[in-house]
């Protein structure tokens, strides 16, 4: 069983049938616990070799805003028996094999976006002074990448 010798914080918050099979031949499992969180468990002591290449990801859906944000795992990320607590939160977890997304897919809400001109100008509002802080809070983040850039330009070439 996907579950047997799981920590009871670790277990399905559905029971044994909200168990997701996926990777090579179904040895990674997948379930969202009591906690909410997006747990993965490797049972692939005989394809070692194919989990080794395999990018375990999932799909974290949260119902409140109705988006889905993909959590991808380097190749080798997982032993061949493991059990991992992601601590990411979501409404629900799902198999993200095969699933497209966009590269230019933004962390903002933009799925709230969609359809504005129907929505109340307060939605639309709270939205937009949503993106306008990530914008902000980006710039910030900029301004620091630059600085310390040219801190190490002046350490390594004038050092």
């Amino acid at each position: 069983a996907a579950t047997a010798g799981v920590p009871r914080e670790l277990l399905p918050a559905g029971g044994p049938e909200d168990v997701v099979r996926t990777g090579p031949n179904g040895c990674v499992a997948l379930w969202r616990s009591s906690a909410s969180h997006c747990v993965i468990r490797t049972q692939c002591t005989e394809l070692v070799e194919s989990l080794a290449n395999y990018s375990v990801s999932f799909l974290c859906f949260d119902a409140l805003s109705g988006e889905r944000v993909r959590h991808v795992f380097d190749p080798g990320a997982f032993d061949a028996e493991e059990t991992f607590d992601s601590e990411i939160v979501c409404t629900r977890c799902e198999d993200a094999d095969g699933v497209k997304v966009s590269r230019v897919a933004s962390p903002t809400k933009l799925a709230n976006f969609r359809g504005w001109k129907k929505k109340d100008p307060k939605v639309v509002n709270s939205i937009l002074t949503g993106m306008y802080k990530e914008v902000t809070e980006l710039k910030g983040l900029v301004v620091e990448a630059s600085l310390a850039v040219e801190r190490l330009n002046g350490q390594v070439f004038d050092g």
